[in-house]
């Protein structure tokens, strides 16, 4: 009778090893994606604020003529150029992104912490690393299409025989009308 007892005890001890593990490796991810999360946002705003800066500095430069035509044109260049930079790296979409994962590893957290059932089970720790394992791969297909250039498809979506699919007589006669 002891035996069974002294065993159910190390399992026991082995499952609560396994959740606090587990706790472990969610809470340094949490923290992993709120510092990708936060880096980008003040990247994006940075990168804003940076566009609006030059824009006002090309502006009164030339409003009040203290620099070059030259100087204020390339100045007035620069907020496009940034505008494009951000827009391309999608920073604030990566964010919101990051986001995301790290509420939904904290949901985790939670519910290890505070729902999971006492004693905890083997059967709770693979609901939760089930589900953490569902959310990474949705999370991460998520982001490969967040992350295409969106260039990339503009030709996608052109029938390839739309040129051919018009005579040159036909688009003769539409100029005519």
């Amino acid at each position: 009778m002891e035996d069974v007892s002294n065993s159910s005890s190390a399992t026991s001890v082995e499952i609560e090893r396994r959740k606090a593990l587990l706790m472990d490796d969610i809470a340094s991810t949490v923290a992993h994606y709120r510092a990708l999360a936060k880096r980008n946002y003040t990247l994006n705003v940075g990168l804003l604020c940076s566009a609006i800066v030059v824009s006002l500095l090309g502006g009164v430069l030339g409003v009040l003529e203290l620099a070059s035509s030259k100087t204020v044109g390339a100045l007035a260049l620069l907020p496009g150029v940034i505008a494009a930079i951000a827009a391309s790296l999608k920073m604030q979409t990566k964010a919101n992104q990051y986001y995301r994962r790290k509420d939904a590893l904290q949901f985790l957290h939670n519910y290890l912490t505070y729902d999971c059932p006492i004693p905890c089970t083997q059967e709770a720790i693979s609901k939760v690393t089930a589900a953490w394992q569902e959310l990474t791969e949705r999370a991460n297909k998520e982001f490969e299409d967040m992350a295409a250039p969106e260039w990339a498809n503009v030709f996608a979506h052109i029938p390839k025989d739309d040129a051919s699919q018009h005579s040159t007589t036909d688009r003769d006669t539409s100029r005519r009308h």
